[in-house]
Parts: C-alpha cells; structure tokens; sequence
C-alpha cells in the first residue's frame, strides 16, 4: 500500500474514533517456548505436533499473557518421566492467596456465559474455613494476580520418548499409537492451571468439584464430578482415587483431559475441556471482537478497519499467530479477512446476534459509505494398553 494511501486511511480512523469511541486493544494470550536439549533427539515431527497444542490454545483463549513455558524429550525440567506416564508438567506455584482473592478475581474476570453462571454459584463465604489457595503462576497472569508479561519460567511440560506416538495432525487415530497432540494439550492445560489440591492448598477448579450427593467436595473422592452450576448438572466426572490425577477425567469419553490413554485413538479437547479452562480464568477468543473487551459491539468496527489497513501491523502489535487472527476478523467465515469482513460484521451488528450494545445507526451508515470509499480488500496472507499422566 502506498504511503499516500495510508495516511489517508490513518485519518479516516480518526474520524471513525470520533464517531464510535476506539478503545485500547489487548495483547492475545501466547507462548514464549524454550525447547530443552534434549529435544535434539526428539523426532522432527515433535516439534510440528507440539505447535499444533500451543495453536490450539492461542486461538481458543485471549487472555493479554504470556506463558513462559519449557519442553522436555524424555525427561521434564531436567528430571526423567517415570516409566509408564506418557507425560508429566511441572507448573510453578505462587502463593498464598485466600478464597475472597481468588473469587473476587473470577468474578472480575467474568465474561462468557459459562464465566457468568460459575461465578453466580460460587460459595457466598469461605467453604475452606481460612483454607489458602496457590494458582499456577499462568492462572495468576490470567486472573490479573501478576503482570501478564512477566519474566520467569511458568513451567514445564515433558514427553515420554519411549512411548509410540503418532505426531501426524491429520492422522492422529493410528493402530498402537499414542495421540500426542492430545497429550500435549492435557500437560500444557496443567501448567494453565487445570488442576486441584496441592499439598493441602486448594485452587480455583476445586470450586467447581461436587461429590456425589451435590455439595461441593474440597476432598476428592470417587464419583467428584465438574459443575458449573452449584452441582446441579456434571459436565464431566472427575478421576476417582484409584491412580492418576485427581483433576483429570475419569475417561467415560474420548477426551485429551483424560487420566489415561490407550492407543490406537485420537483424544480431542472436548467442549467440556474449553468450559474449564474458561471458569477457571482464561477468556474465549470471540470472534469479532478485535477490541477484546468480551463481547461484539460497534466498537469493533474500527478496529477491523485498522486490522485491514495494515493486518500485519496488527497481528504483530496484538500478538496474534495468524491462525488466531483469521478466527476473530474472519467474519464471513470464507477463511480470509478482507473488506467483505466489515460489512459481515455490520450485518451481525444491525441483526442484534452477539451485540451486547445498540449500534448507532447513523454512525453504522456513515462508517459503511467511508469504507466503500476508501478500504482496499486484504488478504492475510503409549503403551500398548493404557498409560497415565502426572
């Protein structure tokens, strides 16, 4: 794009400021990876399969962090797997916080409606009677207890290098094979925070653990299931005390955040796994909303202006993995952000679909003749039978 045509655009943001109101824009949740030596021996294909993991999450969640976060081959931070996981992480720990912090910050964090009916059900006082709490340093980032983009190991993820693993994303149900992907999904969501009592310290996932008879289980024990609604309705059932973590599922489904893994089958993450991630403090990336402020609104509109004007500007200011950036400007749904994108997003704005404010329509008309006239589209360029985690 020429300069000329570039200034030009840069005022017309300004006028579209004027009439809608920018706000300030958010980095995206990423991932700064250091990979151990001993990933040299890892196959080639390891590191392909691991991108695919961390991708998932940088375009599921849109937290303003990033997680320092250290990836071994047959051992994790320096230490070797023992024999039978498949994997095991290590999150760095922070503490103590008690349960007023910890669900004053859920509810601040609040945004989706899973975000909302969770926190409408937390416990109205203390149920740990002064108990404490220790977040993994990532949850702490997310739920604003430490800066987001803090120096400092978070934590560690490590792999089995005598385990079969298939790597292939395309292939990940192969005879006799481990699904890495999803193993790697399960470690890196530990070091997220996805996980439960530690050392007689309680975390947030611990507020959403419900025994069997309905009331909140802060001793888990079989038959502990995850609810988001005061334990009126289980969205999976937690690990009983048989073996494995406590935080995991049972393995009733298919599913990455399972105790166990026999071979031979892919294990996705589940709607149920994106559902405690989010309760837990991470916010879902919505798509269209390019001003990250949770929900889709005519402020949007001049954001996407300026992701089209300059995308690559944009995705590097806002720390957006192309992937990431295609889900939330995509608003057709045609795979490319473009122009045709604007007027997707007004349609979605005069409909009233997932607009949680009035679009002012003369503004919404004036913007729409200032973007036929100037924008230019853009294109953006195992074992044999089951194994466990730790």
């Amino acid at each position: 794009m020429a300069f000329s045509t570039r200034r030009h655009s840069c005022c017309l943001l300004c006028l579209i400021g004027v009439l809608l109101g920018t706000r300030q824009t958010a980095q995206a949740l990423t991932f700064n990876l250091t990979f151990d030596a001993s990933t040299a021996a890892a196959p080639a294909n390891f590191f392909t399969a691991f991108d695919t993991a961390i991708q998932f999450y940088e375009t599921t969640f849109d937290d303003p962090i990033a997680m320092n976060l250290q990836v071994g081959w047959g051992e994790v931070a320096g230490q070797s797997l023992p024999s039978g996981f498949l994997g095991e992480s290590s999150a760095i720990q922070p503490g103590f916080f008690t349960f007023t912090n910890v669900k004053s910050a859920l509810v601040n964090d609040a945004k989706s409606s899973s975000d909302l009916l969770s926190v409408a059900n937390l416990p109205a006082s203390d149920p740990t009677n002064g108990g404490t709490f220790k977040l993994s340093r990532a949850n702490s980032r997310a739920l604003g207890f430490m800066a987001g983009n803090g120096a400092g190991l978070d934590g560690s993820v490590g792999f089995n290098s005598a385990d079969p693993f298939t790597f292939d994303p395309n292939n990940r149900a192969v005879p006799g094979k481990v699904d890495f992907i999803g193993v790697a999904e399960h470690e890196i969501s530990e070091v997220m925070g996805r996980f439960g009592l530690v050392s007689g310290n309680h975390t947030p996932l611990d507020l959403f653990r419900y025994s069997p008879n309905g009331t909140l289980d802060l001793t888990p024990e079989n038959g502990a299931y995850f609810s988001i609604n005061g334990g009126a309705a289980a969205i999976n059932t937690f690990n009983g005390t048989g073996g494995g973590d406590l935080s995991d599922w049972a393995g009733a489904t298919l599913d990455a955040y399972n105790a166990t893994l026999p071979t031979g089958v892919e294990y996705p993450i589940s709607p149920g796994d994106i559902t405690t991630m989010d309760v837990i403090g991470y916010d879902l990336l919505l798509p269209g909303d390019l001003n990250h402020d949770g929900h889709v609104d005519a402020a949007d509109i001049p954001v996407l202006l300026q992701a089209l004007v300059d995308p690559a500007a944009f995705k590097t200011n806002h720390d957006l993995i192309d992937a990431a950036f295609t889900k939330l400007a995509d608003l057709n749904g045609d795979g490319i952000v473009t122009n045709t994108d604007i007027q997707a997003l007004l349609n979605l704005l005069l409909s009233g679909h997932g607009s949680a404010d009035p679009v002012p329509e003369p503004n919404t008309f004036l913007l729409a003749i200032l973007i036929a006239l100037v924008v230019r589209p853009r294109r953006t360029t195992a074992k044999s039978a089951r194994a466990s985690f730790r």
